[in-house]
């Protein structure tokens, strides 16, 4: 995703409230400097974790393996370009 604008960042927003309501952990991977600095902006990176934010999909895989271990079941990975 090489940029994010308002409906995206609502569209977000969305997935990371019904993601944490259904016990499901959001990790995004491979974000480009725009997308990130509008999520930080919105403050929704908090919502993330700076964690689950990744640089590419290999340290997405293994945060997931992580948080698998610490007993969550579900997660949604992006991977964004």
């Amino acid at each position: 995703m090489p940029v994010i604008d308002a409906t995206g960042l609502s569209a977000l927003e969305w997935i990371l409230d019904s993601s944490e309501k259904n016990g499901t952990k959001v990790i995004i991977s491979g974000i480009n400097s725009q997308p990130y600095n509008a999520i930080t902006k919105a403050e929704l990176n908090e919502k993330i974790g700076h964690d689950f934010i990744c640089s590419e999909i290999n340290t997405s895989i293994k945060r997931a393996k992580e948080f698998l271990k610490k007993g969550s079941a579900d997660f949604v990975v992006s991977n964004v370009i």
